[in-house]
Formats: C-alpha cells, structure tokens, sequence
C-alpha cells in the first residue's frame, strides 16, 4: 500500500525518509484521553489552505480519524486512524500507517485554535534502550549500522514513574517525560473556522 499523502508525512514527519525515528510495537500510553468533540472535529489549515478533517471515530479508545482533503492525485486522498492517550499527563497520538504492528507516535497539543505536533528525540530513546531502562531494538542499515532510529516496546505511566524516581535519586542516565519529545513542533496548524467558510 502506497502512502504518498502530504499529510501523512506531514502529521508523523520523518517517519519515511533519512530522519532518526522512534517507533512503538504498542500505541503509547495506557489511558484512553477523553476526547471533546468541539476540538477535535474540526478541519485544519497550514498556510496553503486546509490540508486534512478530525473526527473522533471510537471515544472509549480514544480513536480519532484524520481525512486528507488536500492532494495531488486522486489517490492521494485517504483516511488513517490515530489511538489518542495520556502519558504523564500529556496527549500523545499514535498512528499504524503500514502493514506491520508498529505505531509511529507524537505528542499533540490540541484547543479549539491550533494542533501541533512535537515528534520524539530519537537520541533520548536510544539512550534508555541502551541503559537498559526501556525495552526496544535499535535499528541497523542493510551494513549493520545502527541508524539512530529505535523501536521500544510501550511506553506507559509505570515507564515513566520508573524514570522520574531514578531521576529523583540523582542518576545521570536518564530522562524525565519532559525530556523525550522535542520542544520544537514538526508542524502547526490553524483550525478552520465556521464562519470562515464561504
């Protein structure tokens, strides 16, 4: 299956080029985030016009599907569905965009003006794999190089706890929640008013 929609890419960029990665074999997250329809059904627009439509399709699992509205060919124009959660009090999304069992994720901050989308820092993850803090595989090039892109295995509360106390206790080898996404957005958008529309 071919995934060639802008926003596709836009949404989880990086995911499908030469960009360091962190993926997931499970959504992230335990706790379904409760979804308002006044925020999330909506269309959004980034500075060419709207791009893609919300809708919440499942709340009690916190399922949201996004419909591209703007393509360049025909079958560009598709739907895929986001598993919306909470970790340490934060909205992450995480979308399977391929055939296989693995969720590309992001953190998403959502009101009734902008979404925006913070990716994770793949060096972050690499470093508790490599500690040993979380279960994950690195992964490798056809060389056997590692790419500085990783897989974990989930992410929960417990992981973080787990993190936050170590933190507590004054070991340098770890991050705290706040640490592991960016604080630069990959993209923001515009929710496309109501009474914008002509």
């Amino acid at each position: 299956m071919k995934y060639r929609s802008s926003i596709l890419f836009l949404i989880f960029a990086c995911f499908f080029s030469a960009c360091s990665s962190v993926r997931s074999k499970k959504p992230v997250g335990e706790i379904v985030a409760e979804l308002d329809p006044k925020i999330w059904n909506a269309k959004w627009a980034d500075g060419e016009g709207p791009v893609f439509e919300s809708r919440i399709k499942t709340p009690e699992l916190g399922m949201v599907e996004f419909t591209t509205l703007k393509a360049k060919e025909p079958d560009d124009l598709r739907s895929f569905e986001v598993i919306v959660r909470k970790v340490a009090g934060k909205t992450i999304a995480s979308a399977k965009l391929g055939k296989e069992e693995i969720y590309d994720f992001g953190r998403i901050a959502i009101n009734e003006d902008h979404l925006i989308i913070f990716p994770p820092k793949p060096a972050k993850f690499s470093s508790l794999i490599n500690s040993h803090l979380l279960q994950g595989t690195l992964t490798q090039d056809e060389k056997g190089i590692k790419t500085g892109s990783s897989i974990i295995d989930e992410l929960t509360d417990h992981h973080i706890q787990l993190l936050e106390d170590r933190k507590e206790r004054h070991f340098e080898d770890v991050s705290r929640f706040s640490d592991l996404f960016s604080d630069d957005p990959i993209y923001a958008y515009v929710r496309v008013k109501e009474n914008a529309k002509k």
